[in-house]
């Protein structure tokens, strides 16, 4: 069996398997994140200056990173249905843009593992893409914030998107899969990985500074993502990348993770939702038609060089920024 047949025979197990896959991951990440959760409790159990107001904190902390779970994978669901609906409509077209009959890489004489790789990269820049658009357009910002709202960050995070996110995507994907000639391989390899991946830099479980050091160059780390998802626009407005890390230092919207060493997480969420609202799936499902979910600025701002951001009530609002030419 050559090269390419053994590409498509992975890639079709994987495209059968994909869904018990990511719940797998799920599950994995789930019982990674409870297990580090237990040692930090019985640490603070052994601990001399253990005290009765820090086992109620602890176990609220618990209760909300059990609650947060419960509110993604719910949101995940809606997402699955979602998908089952429109599938008679989107199967037969992406099965007719995955043959690779048409597109830029099916004109080119490549050996088919290279037309794959591209593939791959092409699908996660297309997804940096997106992201960042979600971030510049207020259309797409009323449902990506619903992502930006977990206060309690946690690999169930990942599955933290409005349901229509997934009809917008795809208006984005096949376009790219028909103007390149994406071969199905990519796109399966892309969503078994980037799953993985996204479930580990939403974790909340920290990983060795070395790992940060060796591979953040490459792969998106958690530290990294974080950042992401601080609750300061002039913060979470930076490092996009869904698997890879350098389309940030490419297009020069990376944010530098300092403190690797640091054992506090950086806070997480928005100052729009309040914790509570944070965990309802039916605020998640009609915030963006919430007349109190405000979209983000169409135009990208950042801080007045030399000066630091005014604070008015710990919120950062736009009118306090230069806005970007």
């Amino acid at each position: 069996m050559n090269s390419s047949a053994t590409l498509n025979v992975w890639a079709q197990w994987l495209s059968d398997h994909l869904l018990v896959l990511t719940l797998l991951l799920a599950t994995t990440a789930f019982v990674a994140e409870g297990m580090a959760r237990y040692g930090r409790r019985s640490g603070v159990a052994d601990a001399r200056e253990h005290s009765e107001s820090r086992s109620r904190t602890s176990a609220k902390q618990t209760r909300l990173w059990v609650h947060t779970w419960s509110t993604n994978l719910l949101l995940f669901a809606a997402t699955l249905a979602i998908t089952w609906a429109i599938s008679p409509w989107i199967t037969p077209v992406l099965s007719e843009l995955l043959r690779g009959r048409s597109g830029l890489l099916s004109m080119l004489d490549l050996p088919y593992a290279v037309r794959v790789l591209i593939g791959f990269l092409l699908l996660d820049l297309s997804a940096y893409a997106l992201h960042w658009a979600a971030h510049r357009f207020g259309w797409l910002w009323r449902l990506h914030q619903v992502h930006h709202s977990d206060t309690a960050m946690n690999a169930s995070t990942h599955f933290r998107q409005h349901p229509l996110v997934l009809p917008v995507a795809l208006a984005v994907q096949l376009p790219v899969l028909w103007a390149f000639g994406i071969p199905a391989v990519s796109w399966v390899l892309f969503a078994a990985f980037s799953t993985t991946v996204q479930l580990w830099h939403h974790s909340n479980t920290s990983a060795p500074a070395w790992v940060e050091r060796v591979i953040g160059w490459c792969l998106v780390t958690p530290r990294f993502h974080r950042r992401h998802h601080h609750p300061d626009r002039a913060v979470h407005d930076h490092n996009y990348g869904a698997v890879f890390s350098w389309w940030d230092r490419l297009f020069r919207t990376h944010s530098p993770t300092a403190q690797i060493g640091s054992a506090t997480p950086a806070p997480t969420g928005l100052a729009d939702y309040s914790a509570n609202d944070a965990l309802s799936f039916f605020v998640c499902i009609t915030a963006p038609f919430s007349s109190t979910a405000p979209a983000q600025n169409t135009t990208p701002i950042r801080p007045a060089p030399g000066k630091r951001a005014v604070r008015k009530n710990s919120k950062v609002t736009a009118t306090q920024y230069r806005k970007t030419p």
